[in-house]
């Protein structure tokens, strides 16, 4: 049980657990921009080399904007709800729910149609046109993303159960109904 207006362990530590995850996304965020500055730079020398590379890197660049897309989107939205949940109100505990889950789907959509498979696409290519297209995504960039949507990952679905457990339950429950009546109260009532 809590303590007075100090919310239990789970509800702490599902809000240091979204800002973490809010921090993480923001450095996704950043190595997206710095993978995009990387491909700026390499992108003239590969397509010195061949006819048909502006569509390679134009296709490169949008997957790389996708990934800047969900990681800012995922910070602004994590970092409001790591302070909100630490409130007795519901629906930030419903809201962090579906952030989770709606972050967690975009991730996975990033993985699967992810800048790797147009970089490090197969094919019949002269080694120079290879390297230079292998260039066009930063070294670090995979392994770095990687492992950052796999805490974010972990992260959420810890989130996810932190809010699920019975304390938090408690702490929603029990300010809630402290309040006044609310809609749901006079539509349960109306049914007798």
């Amino acid at each position: 049980m809590f303590r007075g207006d100090r919310p239990p362990g789970s509800v702490r530590l599902a809000s240091w657990l979204l800002a973490a995850c809010a921090a993480l996304s923001a450095s996704d965020a950043l190595s997206a921009v710095l993978a995009t500055r990387h491909l700026d730079a390499a992108g003239p020398a590969y397509l010195a080399r061949t006819a048909f590379g502006l569509d390679v890197v134009a296709e490169l660049r949008s997957r790389l904007f996708y990934n800047l897309v969900v990681a800012i989107g995922a910070a602004l939205v994590l970092a409001p709800l790591s302070v909100a949940v630490r409130q007795p109100w519901r629906t930030a505990r419903i809201l962090a729910w579906c952030a989770a889950f709606t972050v967690c789907a975009a991730l996975g959509c990033g993985i699967a149609g992810g800048p790797e498979e147009v970089a490090w696409g197969g094919g019949d290519r002269p080694p120079e046109l290879q390297r230079a297209l292998e260039n066009l995504l930063a070294g670090w960039y995979s392994l770095l993303h990687g492992l950052m949507v796999l805490g974010l990952l972990a992260g959420l679905t810890a989130i996810t159960v932190q809010l699920l457990r019975t304390s938090a339950h408690e702490f929603y429950r029990t300010r809630n109904q402290d309040g006044g009546p609310g809609l749901w109260t006079f539509a349960r009532g109306s049914g007798s």
